[in-house]
């Protein structure tokens, strides 16, 4: 893995989402989290660790800058008209917008693997919008396998009530993937939380996405981690998740479970960083953004890019279970090592004030997905330093 950046992909998913919200908020201060109970599960044999895609904002050279202005809203116009051209270029993985000084442009993310020379294939500008290409090496995968590295505290079983960046999995295979956010549901009062469908939902054989049924058992630590055939603590049930659909021009906006579970067996406090705290919000350019995750432990970022379209391969072998595309994600680049790293997917992104902002979910250049809409598709709440509020 490796790679210079992130990509945010938690943004809303507006088609079969349990219940839709036009806001979701996270919270100020108060109290603190809650706490519970234990069980145990078996594991398979397959090792292999999920790669995570984080939602992490860039940082600025100067104030941040709102999304909102006329010239944002023109240049999404502009890269609406032009995507799928851009799409049919030899390596284009993603086109997101940016800034380079004071000007926005069009990011294009090209695999100089497949594509070399890339400038002579992509257009300098599209309606007087100047177009950057940006270099990487190698595609965006959602997982993969990786050996350890820095966040051995991240990795080990934790009493309950866990917390939240920690590892986890569900029984079926022996992997890992991370912890996201507690959440609760305000129709039924339920609690749990949310990590993305390719930790949660994972099946056993392959590990693809979709795969596990309602009700399969979500561990902590993941199996990988307590040694594939070591039973680990049952910290609740999958409850729902959002399908990722396949195919070169699918139009995913999350890879997100929710996994219903209780105060009493999940804490709110996510390790290294402590509760989340101000209300859920979208990252914007040039913003840092930290991450806790089981691999790479707690790491800051910088929004590269927004509104960015991206194919994310999944699977053992990127791309063994298909490839999906991803609308409105945002690109995260690196700042002191990596902001993540296979095993970190589900990991939660937070503004460097703690306000939610974004789920981690793949890999290469971009990780992240905008939390605000998706906790939205699953119409709940989040637990914070304080009361949890009712989303919108």
């Amino acid at each position: 893995m490796g790679g210079t950046g992130a990509w945010r992909a938690l943004t809303a998913y507006d088609k079969g989402c349990d219940v839709m919200l036009e806001s979701c908020q996270a919270f100020g201060k108060g109290r603190s989290g809650y706490v519970e109970p234990e069980a145990s599960h078996l594991t398979s044999p397959m090792m292999w660790i999920l790669f995570s895609l984080v939602l992490v904002l860039v940082l600025g050279l100067g104030p941040v800058q709102s999304q909102t202005s006329n010239m944002f809203e023109r240049i999404k116009q502009v890269q609406k008209r032009h995507e799928d051209a851009l799409f049919e270029i030899s390596g284009v993985n993603a086109v997101g917008i940016g800034k380079e000084g004071q000007e926005y442009v069009l990011h294009v993310y090209v695999n100089e693997e497949v594509n070399p020379t890339p400038g002579r294939d992509v257009p300098d500008q599209l309606e007087g919008v100047r177009v950057v290409v940006i270099k990487e090496k190698g595609e965006f995968w959602a997982l993969t396998a990786l050996p350890l590295d820095n966040g051995p505290e991240h990795r080990q079983t934790f009493p309950p009530p866990v917390p939240m960046g920690v590892s986890t999995s569900n029984d079926l295979l022996c992997a890992a993937g991370t912890l996201g956010f507690r959440a609760q549901d305000p129709n039924t009062g339920q609690v749990g939380y949310i990590t993305n469908n390719h930790v949660a939902v994972a099946g056993s054989g392959l590990g693809c996405p979709n795969s596990a049924p309602i009700g399969t058992d979500q561990l902590q630590a993941g199996v990988l981690d307590s040694g594939c055939n070591t039973p680990a603590t049952d910290i609740g049930d999958l409850d729902r998740f959002i399908p990722i659909q396949f195919g070169l021009f699918s139009s995913n906006l999350v890879d997100a479970a929710f996994v219903a579970s209780s105060t009493g067996l999940i804490s709110n406090s996510i390790l290294d960083i402590g509760p989340p705290v101000g209300t859920a919000r979208d990252p914007v350019l040039a913003e840092f953004v930290q991450k806790s995750g089981r691999t790479t432990s707690l790491t800051t970022g910088q929004v590269r890019s927004v509104n960015a379209t991206v194919r994310i391969n999944y699977g053992i072998i990127p791309g063994l279970c298909g490839s999906a595309r991803f609308l409105g994600q945002v690109a995260i680049v690196d700042v002191f090592g990596p902001f993540g790293r296979g095993g970190d997917s589900g990991s939660p992104v937070l503004s460097l004030s703690g306000e939610p902002v974004g789920l981690l979910f793949g890999g290469r250049v971009f990780r992240c997905a905008r939390f605000r809409r998706t906790w939205r598709c699953f119409g709940g709440r989040v637990w914070s330093r304080g009361r949890a509020r009712r989303c919108g």
